[in-house]
């Protein structure tokens, strides 16, 4: 149970520093706040999932900040990708559009962010994610499994209520859409 609360915790702080990331970079470049992601709460599960993924998959490759690179920069393209995908047939929006960026594939994923992506990797596994795993385990230690119920729940309900606005929005006519302050192309 330790194991698992750690990894909830750990997924939220890295879908939280997501958000942060995407506000933050997206609110310069737009010259006004602009609120990123695709629930209500200031947390973007993707980077959650995306920091988990290099975890599990990159790590066997730590010897080497070359393979670890390679690996990174293609499991962040092919959680990209399929993420990218999947939204945009569910809700029959885009979250994200690399269109304007060379060497991209359908706009879903690009050449430079999928570099960055594994840049990131390297940071995540060689510096990040021991002081992310220790506060998960110091929080464990303190609570037991009480904060990663909470969150689990809590981002739960995030994803159930904002699926079924989602899906409402879907069967409307409505050809463009701010949802939670963002605009989606419908």
């Amino acid at each position: 149970m330790r194991e698992i609360s750690i990894l909830i915790i750990s997924f939220f702080i890295y879908s939280v520093i997501g958000w942060l990331w995407e506000t933050i970079i997206c609110s310069i470049h737009e010259k006004k706040f602009v609120y990123r992601g695709f629930l209500s709460g200031p947390y973007c599960p993707i980077y959650g999932f995306g920091a988990l993924s290099f975890l599990l998959l990159a790590s066997p490759f730590k010897g080497s900040w070359v393979g670890l690179f390679i690996a990174g920069t293609i499991i962040a393209s092919v959680l990209e990708y399929i993420t990218s995908y999947a939204l945009e047939k569910s809700f029959n929006a885009k979250w994200w559009d690399y269109s304007d960026h060379k060497y991209n594939l359908n706009g879903r994923i690009a050449l430079i962010p999928s570099l960055f992506w594994g840049f990131l990797s390297l940071v995540l596994i060689y510096f990040v994610n021991e002081p992310i795993h220790n506060l998960g385990d110091t929080i464990y230690q303190n609570f037991s499994i009480w904060p990663s119920l909470i969150i689990a729940i809590v981002m739960l309900a995030d994803l159930t209520t904002t699926v079924v606005e989602l899906v409402g929005f879907k069967n409307s006519t409505v050809i463009k859409i701010k949802f939670n302050g963002r605009s989606m192309i419908m």
